[in-house]
């Protein structure tokens, strides 16, 4: 599978555009039109990790494949 984006033929997931077929991967999925980013806060405790300010990335991912209309490729 080859993302039609970036090219790319190793990434984890892959995903198709329900009106277009477009196949993308997660990476270029993240990076469509109207997708925003903002930076994200790890907190350690002396040296070790105990959490962050971030929602599951698979929410994240859910969310835009609803509203871009992407569906998970299962291999």
């Amino acid at each position: 599978m080859k993302c039609e984006i970036c090219g790319s033929k190793y990434a984890d997931n892959y995903y198709r555009n329900k009106d277009t077929d477009e196949i993308i991967c997660e990476d270029c999925l993240l990076e469509v039109d109207g997708i925003t980013t903002s930076t994200i806060t790890h907190y350690f405790l002396d040296g070790e990790y105990i959490g962050d300010d971030s929602d599951s990335i698979q929410d994240v991912v859910d969310t835009i494949c609803e509203y871009f209309d992407y569906t998970k490729i299962e291999e």
